[in-house]
């Protein structure tokens, strides 16, 4: 028996080092193309299933396209970058001689099928692909093309379907098939721009894949005006898709479509079905993306990327308005499209009931005043005017939809739904807002007197009690009401000498009996009885008039 001899290095890197050909397996297929075939291989090697795209035998016997076919390879290989897709390795089939080249297999889907299901409403996208979502997506986009840009690369072939999304995130660029190498001056180099590399113009398998998004420059044929900002054209037209659903130039009649890709002539984002509410800040990205005139274009990618990240940060707030004393920000039942944040000034908001003025709040610098109507679409619910000189900052409809569109849906919702319950609240307003408070606030004063009466002496031997401040207060968290309503109450109690206040500012009752009585006299006056059979029972006659003035002076207020 040959005794086992110990494995040397060699021997180990034999087994890792196989024929070329036989490297790959063949697992499945991916699809397949006018050019070729994509299919799903392990790599035998390192044990990993990789993406393998071979060109057709047809097209193998052309020299041109070979070469086109291996520089697309190259091209690829050169951007190293998280958002375009690398190339691993170049061979030849050892059953067709055909050229293949290996790259990371993704998988996923194309932003071109995620557009097809937001388009179908699909609800499961709807609440993946928020409109800030889809931003984010897009500034990967554009990570990617401006590598590419700074080592001289322009990819001509920019579209959606061309662009894929991961399970876990990733955004990769790619078909680099129509990719050039520009000179200094950023045109193509009129030395290589012949056969398959300008195919995109001429070769119908390629030319119904990009019509929909096509540069002017690109649909006049003009093959030396094609530069990086062609690139950004085609940025702006795979925006224009995304936001809108809806390619930009979406016709079938060939020559119709290439007149108006010729011109820019496309249906502003705005007008395209379901699109009003689209931020006018990004569709004004769109638009100078794609202008016709290629100087008022966005004149590199990163102008662009900066552009999405001003309106996903939120830069863009609102202006500056300042109103006179005495002028309206808000009148009760008007349509709401814009809420103030103060900055300065006093603003007071109030209701007109019965003739009567009742005043809601005094805001000041840091409130926010009318922004309930912005989220719910809904009339306001009470006026607003400035107490002074006031500046305020605007806040627009579409600012509060924008900033909701960046949230999670369904903190969207939350706030949305809090915003109409708080409406609907604030539309039920506290009785005693808009009517008279003088019974509660003496039945109120009334039994937290009458609690004292029967609380234990302190150790100083002081009965407790409470200041104006202090017992105003008191009422209004009880009752509900803001502390003004019943200061006012408090101070006309105090004046009519129903209460009375000593040195050191404490208010006690000058006789409980006596605002006891002059509850019973709101409540007939309140309720219209009039009985007189019980006065002099309940009510001390002597204290008629008394407490008829006390009653109008507490309705007053």
């Amino acid at each position: 028996m040959t005794p086992s001899r110990t494995r040397t290095a060699v021997d180990i890197l034999k087994d890792v080092q196989p024929d070329v050909n036989n490297r790959y397996q063949v697992k499945s297929d991916l699809g397949k193309g006018g050019m070729g075939t994509v299919d799903a291989v392990k790599d035998t090697q390192l044990d990993r299933i990789l993406a393998m795209k071979t060109l057709s035998p047809k097209h193998a016997k052309s020299p041109s396209t070979v070469e086109s076919f291996l520089k697309e390879a190259r091209f690829t290989a050169q951007l190293q970058h998280p958002n375009i897709i690398p190339v691993h390795d170049v061979g030849t089939s050892p059953d067709t001689n055909a050229p293949f080249y290996t790259m990371k297999l993704i998988e996923g889907e194309s932003l071109l099928e995620v557009i097809i299901k937001l388009k179908d409403q699909d609800p499961i996208y709807e609440k993946k692909y928020s409109l800030f979502e889809r931003l984010n997506l897009f500034r990967k986009v554009c990570d990617a093309l401006a590598y590419s840009h700074s080592r001289g690369i322009i990819h001509r072939d920019i579209k959606p379907a061309n662009i894929m999304l991961g399970p876990y995130g990733e955004v990769l660029l790619v078909d680099w098939g129509l990719a050039k190498h520009i000179d200094d001056d950023e045109k193509i180099n009129a030395l290589s721009t012949t056969g398959f590399e300008d195919s995109f113009l001429t070769h119908d398998g390629i030319i119904k894949g990009s019509l929909a998004y096509l540069s002017p420059e690109q649909a006049f044929g003009n093959i030396r005006e094609i530069d990086r900002l062609t690139d950004i054209f085609l940025l702006g037209a795979t925006l224009y898709h995304l936001l809108t659903l809806e390619a930009p130039y979406n016709y079938t009649e060939v020559a119709k479509l290439l007149n108006h890709a010729e011109n820019a002539k496309y249906l502003h984002p705005l007008e395209q079905p379901g699109c009003d509410n689209l931020p006018l800040q990004v569709t004004d990205i769109i638009t100078q993306a794609m202008s016709r005139n290629k100087d008022d274009r966005f004149q590199s990618v990163e102008e662009i990327s900066k552009a999405i990240d001003y309106y996903l940060s939120g830069k863009h707030a609102s202006s500056m308005r300042i109103f006179k004393r005495g002028e309206m920000l808000i009148h009760k039942d008007s349509s709401g499209t814009e809420a103030y944040v103060v900055t300065s000034g006093r603003v007071e908001i109030y209701h007109d009931d019965n003739d009567k003025r009742n005043v809601l709040d005094i805001c000041e610098r840091g409130s926010i005043i009318g922004e309930l109507s912005l989220l719910t679409g809904k009339k306001r619910s009470a006026n607003a005017i400035a107490m002074e000189k006031t500046s305020v900052l605007i806040i627009t409809r579409q600012m509060m939809l924008d900033e909701l569109n960046k949230m999670p849906p369904w903190l969207e919702k939350t706030l949305s739904s809090l915003a109409f319950k708080l409406l609907n609240t604030n539309s039920d307003i506290h009785p005693f807002i808009s009517a008279s408070c003088a019974l509660p606030v003496t039945i109120q004063t009334y039994y937290i007197f009458m609690e004292m009466r029967f609380q234990v002496i302190s150790e100083s031997g002081e009965i407790p009690g409470y200041t104006r401040e202090q017992l105003s207060k008191l009422i209004a968290d009880n009752l509900g009401l803001p502390p003004e309503r019943t200061e006012g109450a408090i101070n006309t109690l105090v004046q009519k000498q129903v209460l009375e206040v000593d040195s050191l500012g404490i208010i006690t009752p000058i006789d409980l009996s006596e605002l006891k009585a002059l509850i019973k006299f709101i409540e007939m006056e309140n309720s219209r009885m009039k009985d007189t059979s019980t006065i002099g029972q309940d009510i001390p006659v002597s204290k008629i008039r008394k407490f008829t003035e006390t009653y109008r002076a507490l309705n007053s207020i």
